[in-house]
């Protein structure tokens, strides 16, 4: 339900075909998925996962099946909030931003002046939560994506995940895009996310500060798990998320097949 400047799956937000994946369907593969093996469940992107409005029950039934559950989500909509902290391991909240302008800026919200402060406050109820002490190992995250929109904004975005009291900030720079960062803002950047990262821990701050903003090459080709399985929003099944157009099956057929 937003539209964010670095998301190739917003191209598909107008599309006559977005569609979502029937939830009898979803419990009943997720069951058969369970029964062969599969042991962990991220709902993650490829639209956010809470637009579902079966989103609860879908997520209660996985963790009532035994597997161990994360979301990653921009944190804006309504949420099972008391659910996701008792019964996830982790929830990574794309937040992009530390005012509402930018905010409204990356993800283009139809909303305007509304969405971030949503998000914040769900982040702060998440937190909450999870100082109850009643889930041990619950982590809540924030995730940057950091680019020439928000670059003058990331020592406000350190401050306030601290602020927030969440896990970690991870932070990563669009590339291949409109709005890339060159190379000075980039090293500058990393810079400054180090001393953040050596001046929280020597603080004992609880919020980690985590990211790589230098250009790597890559030297091996890619290590994802051969048994790492992806379903996008209509129940297809992929090797990987990046490779949407190679479809090896869908969650109507049997995985053994």
């Amino acid at each position: 339900n937003l539209h964010c400047t670095y998301c190739y799956f917003a191209e598909g937000n107008e599309s006559p075909e977005k569609t979502f994946v029937k939830t009898d369907e979803i419990i009943k593969w997720l069951k058969e998925m369970r029964e062969f093996g599969a042991e962990s469940l991220e709902f993650s992107g490829g639209g956010e996962p809470t637009v579902h409005k079966d989103f609860e029950k879908i997520f209660s039934a996985a963790s009532e099946m035994g597997y161990a559950l994360g979301l990653i989500t921009h944190a804006c909509n309504p949420m099972p909030l008391e659910t996701l902290a008792a019964r996830s391991k982790y929830v990574r909240c794309g937040l992009d931003a530390a005012t509402v302008e930018t905010h409204d800026l990356i993800k283009q919200n139809p909303r305007k002046f509304y969405w971030f402060h949503k998000a914040i406050e769900n982040i702060k109820e998440l937190v909450r939560l999870r100082e109850l002490g009643e889930n041990p190992g619950f982590t809540v995250g924030i995730k940057i994506v950091l680019n020439s929109l928000n670059y003058f904004e990331l020592h406000k975005m350190i401050d306030l995940a601290r602020d927030l009291r969440v896990d970690y900030l991870q932070v990563k720079y669009e590339h291949s895009s409109d709005h890339p960062l060159n190379e000075d803002e980039l090293s500058a950047g990393q810079d400054l996310l180090d001393n953040w990262a050596d001046a929280s821990a020597k603080s004992g701050s609880r919020t980690s500060i985590l990211g790589n903003l230098r250009h790597q090459r890559a030297t091996v080709k890619c290590f994802m798990s051969p048994i790492h399985t992806v379903v996008d929003s209509t129940g297809n099944v992929l090797q990987c998320c990046f490779l949407d157009k190679d479809i090896i099956g869908t969650i109507r057929e049997p995985i053994r097949e």
